[in-house]
């Protein structure tokens, strides 16, 4: 499954929704994801799962809740 996304400027309250950057919108149960040596790793997004629930028409995910995707910026970009 494959999923086109396009963003958008948006002065928003962004909580609750989809987004780029910024803060994550984590259950209070949930640390912020780390590496081994406990650095913590780079937001990238969250997308809200309801509102790309009319593309997952093989139902692959669940239609609600809330998926985040974080990443080892620095490994990739060393330091710069």
């Amino acid at each position: 499954m494959a999923i086109k996304i396009t963003t958008m400027s948006c002065a928003d309250n962004l909580q609750g929704k989809s987004h780029w950057w910024g803060f994550p919108d984590l259950p209070k149960d949930v640390e912020w994801p780390c590496r081994s040596d406990e650095e913590l790793l780079t937001f990238i997004c969250q997308i809200r799962l309801e509102e790309i629930a009319d593309l997952d028409s093989d139902n692959q995910l669940p239609h609600n809740g809330m998926l985040w995707f974080f990443a080892d910026l620095d490994y990739f970009l060393g330091d710069i």
